[in-house]
């Protein structure tokens, strides 16, 4: 009967609910920006959060209070939400502070909880690697189709005129981006 179906439906709702929501994640972060719009910060905080946190992984904002960003600078944070995500792993805590008063700066610090400083783990220096991987600039054909944000997130820093910063220790890694 259709009592039955209750909860199935619901969670067609949700799953349908969570599938739009990313889709308009991928369309920013990877799509083709039009230099007149904007993005509401609740609509960036709403997108990230749906993207990003899951049980092992947190996510926080401060600056949401500001004024609206534009899509291009909305696209640069989202890849950079991306990349912080993998340089996170499998387990860790994301925080994003904007700039209350205008789009920029943005810094983003991650805390990768399952890494250890001096501990051999696999873990660990897949964290490296992708610390290393943002703070270069690598060139599309030395990433692979999981990585891809991290090429395309310098093209966009270029595209605004600005400059990513990325500093860590292997536990901690600050991500900067600046005029």
């Amino acid at each position: 009967g259709a009592g039955d179906a209750t909860e199935e439906i619901a969670m067609i709702g949700q799953s349908a609910t969570r599938a739009s929501v990313l889709l308009q994640f991928y369309r920013i972060a990877f799509g083709a920006t039009d230099s007149e719009g904007v993005l509401s910060r609740s609509t960036i905080e709403s997108h990230g959060t749906h993207m990003l946190a899951t049980p092992k992984i947190a996510l926080t904002w401060q600056g949401l209070e500001g004024p609206p960003v534009t899509r291009t600078e909305g696209q640069l944070l989202f890849q950079l939400l991306l990349c912080a995500r993998a340089i996170a792993g499998m387990q860790g805590n994301i925080s994003v502070r904007l700039n209350a008063d205008a789009s920029l700066p943005i810094s983003i610090n991650v805390r990768a909880l399952g890494v250890r400083p001096g501990a051999p783990a696999t873990n660990q220096a897949t964290n490296q690697a992708t610390v290393r991987l943002l703070a270069s600039e690598p060139d599309l054909a030395d990433v692979g189709a999981r990585q891809i944000e991290f090429a395309l997130v310098h093209r966009s820093a270029r595209q605004l005129g600005v400059t990513l910063h990325v500093s860590g220790d292997g536990e901690n890694t600050m991500i900067e981006v600046v005029r």
